[in-house]
């Protein structure tokens, strides 16, 4: 796994890297509306769903991973009351944390091997948030989901399923708000996919 991350990262970083360079208009979802004083209202609240998955983790599975999700939703949520640069790494590092612990704790790493792996997961975010490369936190993102689809059991692979979907619906944010005539966006849609993998795991 640990290789694996280390070939995607190397692949993404002089493969690819053009088209890793952080969106300038990422911040601009195509779901802005303002409800009760809250603006983003949709994608604010859908960050629910991750702080129902990480409680749920923390009574079926591990209470560690469990609180890291719903870093992850409370993360999200402050993010996307206020959509910035800065505010963004607070929605990225909790995710950075939860995948790196995830991967620990699926390979069994002992505790030091743990947190010297999830500081490189925070160090990605940090990286990122300097430089305005994705390669490195999208790497941590990426070879894991391709490890986990081919050597891990069903319920893994739904969850990773789901998670691809979530990247896809992200991806096609006003896309998918216009054709489910302003209903739901690709980004509040991947809230829920990427919660909803969450009970899967």
């Amino acid at each position: 796994m640990l290789a694996m991350i280390g070939v995607v990262t190397v692949g993404l970083k002089y493969g690819v890297v053009i088209t890793l360079k952080q969106q300038e208009d990422y911040n601009h979802f195509a779901d802005g509306k303002r409800i009760s004083q809250i603006p983003n209202f949709w994608n604010v609240l859908s960050n629910i769903i991750f702080i129902c998955g990480g409680i749920y983790q923390c009574i079926t599975q591990d209470s560690i991973f469990g609180m890291l999700c719903v870093s992850v939703g409370l993360g999200s949520s402050y993010y996307h009351f206020n959509p910035t640069i800065k505010t963004l790494l607070w929605d990225r590092l909790p995710m950075a944390l939860s995948f790196t612990y995830l991967i620990a704790l699926k390979l069994q790493l002992n505790a030091v091997a743990s947190l010297l792996f999830m500081a490189y997961g925070a160090w990605t975010v940090i990286y990122w948030s300097k430089t305005m490369d994705l390669s490195y936190y999208l790497a941590l993102q990426l070879a894991p989901i391709i490890f986990f689809m081919l050597y891990s059991e069903y319920n893994m692979k739904i969850a990773c399923i789901l998670y691809i979907a979530a990247k896809i619906c992200e991806d096609y944010d006003h896309e998918l708000y216009y054709l489910t005539h302003r209903s739901f966006s690709g980004h509040e849609l991947k809230h829920y996919l990427a919660g909803v993998a969450l009970f899967f795991i």
